[in-house]
C-alpha cells in the first residue's frame, strides 16, 4: 500500500495500473486540445485540494489550478505536444515529457518540459509539478538579465 501525504491529508492510493494508463491518456488528450474554453473541464482530472508547481507558480485547489492556466492561455495561446510518458512502478505516478508550442510577439516559442502526475485512488491528480528551463526560454529573452543569465551558464561549465 501506498500512502501519499498531501495537503495535510493522508490519500489511500490502489489503482489498477491499467485504469491510470486510460487516464494519462485522457488527460493527454485533454491537455492536446486545451483552450481558454475548456478550462472549465479541469475539475474532471484534479482533485480538489490538488497542488500544481511550475518554476513560476506553487498553488493548491483547483479553482487556482484553474486560475493559473487561464492567465497561462490568454497570455499565449499554446499548443501542447507531449511526447512520450511513462508509469511509476507503484501505479501511482506518471512523468510526461511534453513541447510547449505558443506565438509570442509574433514569434514562435517552443519550450520543452516533463511533467510528474501524482493520481489518488480515484484518478484524479492531486499533484501536478512541471519541470522546465525558465532562463531559456523567460530570463534570456530580457535584455537586462540575458547577460546574468548567460555569465552564470559559462560560469558552472567551467
Amino acid at each position: 500500500m501506498v500512502i501519499i501525504v498531501f495537503a495535510q491529508t493522508y490519500i489511500d492510493v490502489k489503482m489498477n495500473k491499467q485504469e491510470l494508463k486510460k487516464k494519462i491518456k485522457d488527460y493527454i488528450n485533454f491537455f492536446e486540445a486545451l483552450d481558454v474554453k475548456r478550462l472549465l473541464l479541469l475539475g474532471r482530472y484534479y482533485h480538489r485540494d490538488a497542488r500544481f508547481k511550475d518554476p513560476f507558480h506553487d498553488v493548491e485547489g483547483a479553482q487556482n489550478i484553474r486560475d493559473v492556466f487561464e492567465k497561462i492561455y490568454n497570455q499565449t495561446s499554446p499548443k501542447i505536444r507531449y511526447v512520450h510518458y511513462g508509469l511509476s512502478e507503484d501505479g501511482v505516478t506518471a512523468l510526461l515529457r511534453w513541447d510547449y508550442m505558443f506565438e509570442l510577439k509574433s514569434a514562435r516559442q517552443v519550450i520543452s518540459g516533463a511533467t510528474e502526475l501524482t493520481f489518488d485512488k480515484d484518478g484524479l491528480i492531486v499533484s501536478q509539478i512541471d519541470y522546465w528551463d525558465p532562463s531559456e526560454v523567460v530570463y534570456e529573452k530580457v535584455p537586462v538579465l540575458r547577460s546574468l543569465v548567460r555569465m552564470v551558464k559559462r560560469k558552472l561549465r567551467s
